[in-house]
C-alpha cells in the first residue's frame, strides 16, 4: 500500500479531537483496539506555539504513554527551493513525524498517517504517512515518514505534541478501516 494511495475498503469516523487554545498534546485512548487491522489519523491545521517545532508521536500501552527508548523512525522532508532533509532514529524515546512549523498565523501542518494492525502481538505496531507545513511566506513542505515501537505489546491509543511548547489550534479525527 502506498502512502499516497487511497486505502480500500469503508472508513468509519471514531472520533474527533478538536482543539482551540494551547495544549501541551492531544492523547487518543479510545476506539483503538482489534475491531480494525488500520486505522488512519487526519491531522488538520495544526499550529504550534512555539516557532520551528516538531510534531512528534508516542504510543499507548498497557495504561501509559511509552517514554523510554523504544521507538525507531524515518522522516524525510523535501522543502520547495532548498535541499531534502532526513532523520532516522533508532532507539528514541519519541518518534518526529513533521518538522520545522512555523507559528505565525498563516504557519501550520496537516497530515494523514496510518497505524498498522495496532492489536497485533506478532509483529510490532507501525506508523506511516504524509504531511505538509507552512514554514513561511515562500516554502511548503512535504513530509513522508514512518516508525515503529521497538516490542510487540498491544498498542490502544497515541499522544501528538510538539517538541516544545504547545498545540494551538487543531483538529485530529480517527479512522477505523475495514
Amino acid at each position: 500500500l502506498s502512502f499516497v494511495d487511497a486505502p480500500s475498503g469503508s472508513h468509519t469516523l471514531l472520533s474527533t479531537t478538536t482543539v482551540t487554545s494551547g495544549v501541551s498534546s492531544i492523547d487518543i485512548t479510545a476506539n483503538i483496539d482489534s475491531t480494525y487491522k488500520k486505522y488512519m489519523i487526519d491531522i488538520l491545521n495544526l499550529h504550534p506555539s512555539n516557532d520551528g517545532e516538531d510534531v512528534r508521536i508516542r504510543f499507548y500501552q498497557s495504561g501509559s504513554f511509552v517514554t523510554g527508548s523504544v521507538y525507531g523512525s524515518i522522516q524525510r522532508r523535501h522543502t520547495q527551493g532548498a535541499s531534502n532533509f532526513n532523520t532516522t532514529q533508532d532507539g528514541g524515546s519519541t518518534m518526529q513525524a513533521l518538522h520545522d512549523i512555523g507559528n505565525e498565523a498563516y504557519e501550520h501542518a496537516n497530515a494523514r498517517f496510518f497505524l498498522n494492525d495496532p492489536s497485533n502481538t506478532t509483529f510490532r505496531t507501525t506508523i506511516g504517512g504524509l504531511g505538509t507545513t507552512v514554514r513561511s511566506n515562500s516554502e511548503v513542505q512535504v513530509h513522508e515518514f514512518a516508525g515503529q515501537i521497538q516490542n510487540t505489546t498491544a498498542v490502544t491509543g497515541f499522544q501528538l505534541y510538539m517538541g516544545n511548547g504547545n498545540i494551538d489550534n487543531a483538529i485530529v479525527k480517527l479512522y477505523g478501516i475495514s
